[in-house]
């Protein structure tokens, strides 16, 4: 261990993690190992399976007691909590940043490009239903394991969307019909 003192240790930890070419073949080591080790890591999942099988109400009240263990010792930290809140918007952001990129990220209508102004469109419709029964994550996620489909979702600036949902039309579509049914 180069460092004794934790700190020491973290903060050579935290400058390794960051060099890209170490991260590297950080990677391609642990997949060697896994490679080379693989009945082993079976095993250990084939041994969980079978006790829990044999005892599946003695395995849940370990993990109920576990959990209450620890949302009563750890969770209750503002440190914690503040870090899991910096992770989930992290995470959050990393999942809609992938499904907009994939999209393209810009507006399909009308060619805008800022992030924060775009969002998902159901082309079939039953976006509200499916967004109120997911969330704006489950509906990223859900995208992601359908692998992007270009026939069911496309991205829209909020006000293309609104317009949309609204009057039907978009008015950077078909401004003539979007004129037709908002004057009549």
């Amino acid at each position: 261990m180069p460092y004794k003192d934790p700190e020491a240790r973290k903060d050579y930890l935290r400058k390794k993690r960051s060099d890209p070419e170490w991260n590297q073949k950080r990677k391609e080591y642990f997949r060697q190992y896994y490679v080379e080790h693989v009945r082993q890591f079976r095993g250990y999942s084939k041994k969980y399976r079978q006790r829990t099988a044999k005892d599946p109400e003695r395995i849940a009240a370990q993990r109920r007691a576990y959990k209450k263990y620890y949302y009563a010792k750890v969770s209750k930290t503002p440190e914690y909590n503040k870090h899991m809140r910096e992770y989930g918007k992290r995470n959050r952001t990393q999942i809609r940043d992938r499904v907009l990129d994939a999209y393209g990220a810009k507006c399909a209508c009308c060619g805008e490009s800022i992030r924060q102004f775009l969002s998902v469109d159901h082309i079939h419709g039953s976006g509200t239903k499916h967004m109120r029964k997911r969330g704006v994550v489950g509906v990223c996620r859900d995208i992601i394991k359908e692998g992007f489909p270009k026939d069911k979702y496309r991205i829209l600036c909020m006000n293309c969307n609104w317009a949309r949902s609204v009057y039907g039309v978009c008015p950077h579509g078909d401004s003539n019909k979007f004129e037709r049914d908002l004057l009549h």
